[in-house]
């Protein structure tokens, strides 16, 4: 989750470009190697449970 002034690397994340975590804080804290972003509300770890049909998007149920 992130915060209101992180939008660019909202946009950043949201593009298919393998090198999207170059130049980017961020660090591994979770057990199974999930990334949490640098200056993040929140971070999230969990399974994926289900994959919705969201129109243009994807929704991921974890």
């Amino acid at each position: 989750m992130l915060r209101s002034g992180q939008q660019p690397l909202s946009n950043r994340f949201a593009q298919h470009n393998a090198a999207r975590f170059e130049g980017v804080d961020w660090s591994v804290r979770f057990p199974d190697g999930s990334p949490i972003l640098g200056g993040a509300l929140a971070s999230f770890d969990c399974r994926t449970y289900a994959c919705r049909d969201g129109g243009a998007h994807v929704m991921f149920v974890g």
